[in-house]
């Protein structure tokens, strides 16, 4: 009689256990773990033939435009780095900038991308993106379109919101002088930054950005 109640009991408390073991297994297999370029196993997973091919690609078909990696996205059985089998990703953006005149306007591209690795077929790459462009004072931006030629917008916002993207992606920024009559020092920066969001299949959005600064010359038939 006594057995007979502690049977019921011991069974419960083995199923509980059960279930919080494979609740925990399918949480870490689920998670995503970022590692940014200040980590050492950053330098690692760059160096991986998978990845470093891949980069090879990405820097022969774009050189010599400016590119930017961002952090490395592990999920699945890469929630260790130092595994061979893992699955991830790596957001990185290309940069065409050109001088911008005194007369006319020039255009500027940026590719946008996410190279993956291994099975990555649970994890949804973002159909939002943003692309965020500060450049110097006396260079305004205008007309914006993609790879087709479609206007986006005819004049670049503060901070440019794609939905419905699909990647790879290719903008294109036209730029100019805004005031002919100042001579600036030639040397100017633009501050560029893209990012959206990643959905890995029964798990939360994880928030992702690559950025850099891009040297390029501005008002030059002004410059010393």
């Amino acid at each position: 009689m006594i057995l007979s109640k502690i049977y019921p009991k011991i069974f419960i408390g083995f199923t509980c256990i059960f279930l919080i073991v494979l609740y925990n297994l399918l949480y870490t297999a689920q998670r995503i773990q970022c590692i940014t370029p200040q980590s050492s196993a950053y330098t690692v997973l760059m160096q991986r033939p998978s990845v470093t091919e891949k980069i090879a690609m990405v820097l022969q078909a774009h050189s010599p435009n400016t590119v930017f990696f961002g952090d490395f996205y592990l999920f699945g059985d890469a929630t260790r780095s130092d595994s061979e089998h893992s699955s991830m990703c790596l957001p990185y953006l290309i940069v065409e900038s050109n001088p911008v005149y005194t007369a006319g306007t020039t255009s500027w591209k940026f590719h946008l991308d996410i190279l993956q690795f291994g099975n990555s077929g649970r994890i949804l790459l973002p159909n939002e993106l943003e692309l965020s462009l500060v450049p110097d004072a006396n260079t305004t931006l205008g007309l914006v379109t993609d790879s087709m030629g479609q206007v986006l917008s005819a004049e670049y916002p503060k901070s440019l919101v794609i939905k419905d993207a699909s990647l790879p992606l290719t903008l294109e920024v036209h730029a100019s002088v805004l005031d002919s009559t100042i001579n600036p020092d030639a040397s100017a920066i633009l501050q560029v930054s893209w990012g959206g969001k990643l959905h890995l299949l029964g798990r939360s959005a994880v928030p992702f950005s690559v950025s850099g600064v891009v040297a390029y010359e501005n008002n030059v038939m002004g410059s010393k």
